[in-house]
C-alpha cells in the first residue's frame, strides 16, 4: 500500500497487489513445462476479472485505504536492512524496495525471458519459498500480515538464490 499512498502513483501490478493469487504462479509451468516461453502471456491471471477476486480486491482496497497500516513501513525497513548486503555483490545489478515490495535484480542476460529465472526459482524452492522471477528479477510481495519469521525466510531464500550465481 505504501507505493500508492506515499508515491502518489499506480504500481505496474496493482492487480497483483490486490489479489496476490499465487496458485497461478505454478499452474502455467506445470501445464506447459516445455512450451516456448516467448509465446506465454505471463500476466493472463492478472486480467481475468473473476467476480469473487474483484469483490475481494474491492474489500481489500476499502480496508487498506480506510486507516494507515504500519505494516508496509515495517516491511520496507526490514527489506532495506535484510537485503542491504546484496547491494555490494557483483552478481547483483540492483536491489529495489518500496513498501512491502522487494526486488533483487541479478546480472544475467536475457531480459524478461532470461533463462536464469528457472534457476532462481528452484534455489528459492530449496529454501521453502515460492517465487516467480521475472527474468533476472527476483521479487517478493508478501501479504501485509506476513510474520517476521516468514519475512526472514523469504529474505534468506532471495539471498541464497542470488549467491548461487557467484
Amino acid at each position: 500500500m505504501l507505493p500508492l499512498s506515499e508515491k502518489n502513483t499506480r504500481p505496474p501490478c496493482q492487480g497483483a497487489v490486490l489479489n496476490n493469487n499465487s496458485a497461478s504462479v505454478t499452474a502455467w509451468e506445470w501445464l506447459m513445462p516445455a512450451t516456448d516461453r516467448s509465446r506465454i502471456f505471463f500476466h493472463g491471471d492478472s486480467f481475468t476479472a473473476h467476480p469473487l477476486a474483484c469483490a475481494v480486491a474491492a474489500a481489500n482496497w476499502t480496508m487498506l485505504t480506510s486507516a494507515p497500516d504500519p505494516a508496509p513501513r515495517k516491511m520496507e525497513a526490514f527489506w532495506n536492512e535484510a537485503l542491504a548486503p546484496l547491494r555490494s555483490r557483483p552478481q547483483v545489478r540492483d536491489v529495489r524496495v518500496c513498501g512491502s515490495i522487494a526486488a533483487v535484480e541479478v546480472n544475467a542476460p536475457g531480459g524478461y525471458l532470461a533463462a536464469v529465472s528457472r534457476h532462481l526459482r528452484c534455489r528459492c524452492l530449496e529454501h521453502g519459498v515460492l517465487v516467480r522471477p521475472l527474468g533476472p528479477v527476483l521479487y517478493a510481495l508478501p501479504p501485509l500480515c506476513t510474520s517476521a519469521a516468514s519475512l526472514e525466510r523469504i529474505a534468506h531464500a532471495l539471498t541464497r538464490a542470488a549467491d548461487s550465481l557467484a
